[in-house]
């Protein structure tokens, strides 16, 4: 069961981050990474149990648990790569001829670029399917300023210089999102004043444009829903203000995006989220 694989990890989970010029640093890992995976057994573990898992607000819950730790798995598998890069790499700076150095990058760098980039991909999947609140929006940002600048970015560089062409695309990072699309709301409020309007911000994340996006609320456990669209800002970015000011309400957040459609709370309308006023 889950709650025997949570006990058993609780405190022992491999440590796949360090300080390192800040926190939520990499470091290259000399193990091959079919002995670093041997860490990461119990996620096989907790994959096995996902069928048996009933009930939509059960299903989130146990997804979000397990992209946390395919994503764990994935960056030590990066870090394996990046490590196989380093020693390949400072094998070809011991001298040589030109010609015979750019033989060998292409034959051997190249491919582990290629590995690294789809290693990437895979682990933003994994990262993008957890994130809700602002701080694991921060996750985003590290990777984006701190990590793939240095541990992608800068190789790729270098190794097209060494090259003299531009890298296959196969070894750049991936633009594109594959994942099923999500409603991220990164503040969900439950309480407001007197006479105060609810005003979410909503965050799409989708591989296309969302045809439809729209707050769905009622006064709190009974009548029909009103419909109110979301206002877009920002590429995904989105805002709502529900026009109800004075009675309790529950709400719920449904898009569609291609032949997906999508709601939020992952329970909805079944259970909502509810909002309820503060009395002066």
């Amino acid at each position: 069961m889950a709650a025997a694989v949570f006990t058993r990890i609780d405190g022992r989970l491999p440590q796949v981050s360090v300080w390192a010029g800040g926190p939520g640093g990499l470091k290259p890992d000399p193990r091959p990474w079919e002995e670093a995976a041997k860490d990461f057994g119990f996620v096989e573990e907790l994959t096995a149990l996902q069928p048996r898992v009933t009930g939509e607000g059960n299903k989130e819950r146990f997804a979000y648990w397990l992209s946390t730790f395919l994503y764990m798995r994935e960056t030590a598998r990066l870090e394996c790569l990046w490590g196989e890069y380093d020693r390949a790499a400072a094998a070809l700076r011991k001298p040589g001829k030109a010609e015979s150095r750019i033989s060998v990058a292409e034959s051997t760098l190249v491919p582990i670029r290629e590995r690294l980039a789809a290693c990437l991909e895979s682990l933003y999947g994994h990262l993008l399917a957890t994130v809700s609140n602002p701080g694991e929006l921060g996750t985003i940002a590290n990777w984006e300023q701190h990590l793939i600048p240095g541990i992608i970015l800068e190789p790729n560089e270098e190794l097209r210089t060494l090259l003299g062409r531009e890298l296959p695309s196969a070894a750049q990072p991936s633009r594109r999102y594959e994942g099923r699309p999500r409603i991220i709301v990164p503040a969900a409020r439950t309480v407001l004043a007197e006479g105060e309007a609810l005003t979410l911000r909503v965050l799409i994340l989708a591989g296309e444009p969302a045809s439809e996006a729209t707050l769905q609320w009622r006064p709190l456990g009974a009548g029909e829903y009103q419909a109110v669209d979301l206002k877009k800002r920002d590429r995904g970015v989105y805002e709502v203000t529900c026009p109800e000011t004075e009675r309790d309400i529950e709400y719920y957040v449904r898009i569609r995006a291609g032949e997906n459609v999508v709601v939020y709370p992952a329970t909805a309308p079944a259970i909502n989220q509810t909002v309820v006023r503060k009395s002066s």
